[in-house]
């Protein structure tokens, strides 16, 4: 994957590459980013949730987003964990641990993903992503000409 690659992805999906914001707080600059891609790290959801950002920056040329957020085991917010979650250029949700698997550091949910992604490859990814467009696309034209169709029947 090298960077104009990246645009024409990014550009086939009609979303901008993901970038580095200089904002105040890992959260403000997640927000940023994924705003109008993800439900995710809105406050709402983060409330519901009682989780908290502490790491979110970009990858792989701006295709991928990823955030390191602490989230509670519990509705009670009695005990704390730490995974990290890994965005597409579209919201979606590629990588995220269960409850189960939250580690009690940062730092060990950092490890935990970069060795996951070492064998990650953005490119299949991707072109497995850009097929599931064609087809979704090509499905919603051909509803698009039926409906234009039913016009037609109706005029006549």
């Amino acid at each position: 994957m090298n960077n104009q690659l990246a645009q024409i992805i990014c550009q086939a999906f009609g979303q901008p590459q993901y970038s580095s914001k200089c904002l105040s707080t890992a959260k403000a600059n997640a927000q940023a980013m994924l705003d109008g891609r993800t439900y995710y790290v809105g406050d709402s959801t983060m409330r519901y949730f009682n989780s908290r950002i502490t790491l979110a920056q970009p990858l792989t040329f701006g295709m991928f987003y990823l955030i390191t957020e602490s989230v509670s085991f519990d509705p009670q917010n009695t005990k704390r964990g730490f995974r990290c979650v890994l965005f597409d250029i579209n919201g979606n949700v590629v990588y995220r641990p269960n409850l189960e698997e939250l580690e009690n550091t940062s730092t060990k949910a950092e490890k935990t993903f970069y060795k996951w992604f070492e064998s990650f490859n953005a490119e299949i990814y991707y072109k497995q992503q850009i097929k599931e467009k064609i087809i979704q696309t090509n499905r919603q034209a051909q509803n698009l000409e039926e409906c234009l169709g039913s016009f037609e029947k109706v005029a006549a």
